[in-house]
């Protein structure tokens, strides 16, 4: 073995300040292991620079200081007791612990739970090396990392594997506490089990930032062998402000956020960017708040790609009862289904701006609807502007690119504009219902290839300069 190597990697990895190393070399020894740290007479030793943490190699070493008052609880990374007598080896470390200091074997079949709970228990900055991280889903929930924890990988070779072994509900990360952030790694779900509810991240705590974060949740759809997993579920009854994803790829998932609509809680912040989202078994984002509230949503620059994995053929986009303050911009949308976004009662200030929807749906792009939750429970201040909405195929005969519907016997549908569209291959271009819709403003569309171009646009004071071209019918009244 390499001694000299072996040290340097190590003081890399730990950020150990120079003049700490300097110490430790002048004042005590080098060994090969944790178990020979432990085995240690500590009588005359102070200072000692363990290898790695298994004799055979595999990282996990560091610099150790021996503190003959402490009685702190062996966590078997940053303490260690010695194998007789009181006192604690303590490590010197920087910014940054990994889960090798505690003994993680990244083999991908070794169940590393207890190793990763200790070192979520240490906090700071907790890397994921390259390899596979095994964890058996054998508690609920299975981690909660403390206040301003970062779970950090190298990359998409940084793999957290999750095996489920058991039918049952499960969390994995339990976020508590606040501005917990995981990057630069990939979570798995790995079953062979037939049901059971999988949650990646229970959340009931803001400042969650997840940044160039893959997720496969395995999930198989209508076969009926498979399990559920949601990315992300909301706390029923706990507020909170802030929630980032940034660069990520989620796939193979139920939902990627999920909140009953029994939930009370007031949720306020949420950034999605440039991130990739397909193949899920439900809608891909709904954000219902019948009972409580949902304020700024901005979704930025992401792709929906294949949403669907099942016949049931959901929603790409959700955005139900008392969502207010709602943005989405510059997305792009490609697949199949039945609608793509979908905008419900009590929703408010509402923009759908420069998204490009590429699509073959049996219902319609998007999708402004009144369910009748309540009296005067309807869509308001909603803005579909700049869009290209495409039916893949242009067989113009199925599907609508933008209709809005009243069903509920409610006022009509408030204030909407829909303006500087491309609309191309529906079987009707643009679609109101039986009732009339105040401020609605139809502007300067470009309906191109359609069945019809428009088809019951009732009330609009606003309709000018609209193109249609090469529609079977123009204008359906």
């Amino acid at each position: 073995m390499d001694t000299y190597a072996e040290i340097h990697k190590n003081v890399m990895a730990h950020r150990i300040p120079a003049e700490s190393l300097g110490d430790i070399f002048a004042r005590g020894l080098v060994v090969d292991s944790i178990a020979a740290l432990k085995a240690l007479d500590t009588t005359y030793l102070s200072r000692v620079f363990v290898l790695n943490f298994y004799a055979s190699g595999s990282g996990g070493g560091g610099a150790f200081v021996f503190n003959s008052g402490s009685s702190a609880t062996d966590n078997g990374g940053t303490v260690i007791a010695p194998d007789v007598g009181s006192g604690r080896w303590i490590r010197v470390v920087g910014n940054i612990i990994s889960v090798k200091d505690f003994g993680a074997v990244l083999d991908g079949t070794t169940n590393n739970r207890t190793v990763v709970i200790n070192a979520l228990s240490v906090g700071g900055v907790v890397e994921i090396p390259e390899g596979t991280c095994a964890v058996e889903i054998d508690s609920n929930p299975l981690f909660t990392p403390g206040a301003n924890t970062t779970i950090r990988g190298q990359g998409p070779t940084s793999v957290l594997r999750f095996n489920m072994t058991d039918s049952s509900s499960r969390t994995l990360f339990k976020i508590s506490n606040s501005n917990v952030r995981f990057e630069n790694l990939k979570i798995e779900i790995n079953t062979s089990v037939a049901g059971g509810t999988i949650v990646i991240f229970e959340v009931s705590a803001g400042g969650l930032v997840l940044n160039n974060v893959e997720v496969d949740g395995a999930v198989t759809g209508d076969s009926g062998s498979s399990h559920l997993c949601h990315v992300l579920k909301c706390h029923n009854t706990t507020s909170w402000n802030k929630l980032r994803v940034n660069n990520c790829h989620w796939h193979d998932v139920t939902r990627c956020w999920l909140r009953e609509n029994t939930a009370t809680s007031a949720i306020k912040d949420i950034a999605v960017s440039f991130s990739t989202f397909e193949r899920s078994e439900a809608s891909m984002w709904a954000f219902n708040a019948p009972a409580g509230s949902i304020t700024g949503v901005r979704f930025l620059g992401n792709t929906f790609e294949d949403p669907y994995i099942n016949s049931v053929q959901p929603d790409s986009f959700c955005i139900g009862p008392q969502a207010t303050d709602v943005t989405i911009i510059g997305n792009v949308f490609r697949g199949d289904g039945r609608d793509c976004i979908h905008i419900e009662e009590a929703a408010k200030n509402i923009t759908i701006q420069g998204n490009t929807i590429s699509m073959d749906l049996t219902g319609s792009a998007i999708f402004v609807l009144d369910n009748s939750v309540g009296a005067g429970a309807i869509p308001d201040r909603v803005t579909i502007t700049g869009n290209v909405i495409k039916r893949t195929d242009e067989d113009q005969a199925t599907g609508i690119g933008i209709e809005l519907v009243n069903d509920g016997g409610d006022p009509p549908i408030d204030s909407i504009t829909i303006g500087d569209n491309v609309i191309m291959g529906w079987g009707v271009g643009i679609k109101s219902g039986a009732e009339a819709h105040d401020l609605l403003s139809i502007h300067h569309n470009v309906i191109d290839k359609c069945g019809k171009g428009l088809e019951s646009v009732y009330g609009c004071p606003g309709f000018k300069d609209n193109l249609l071209a090469n529609c079977t019918t123009g204008i359906d009244t």
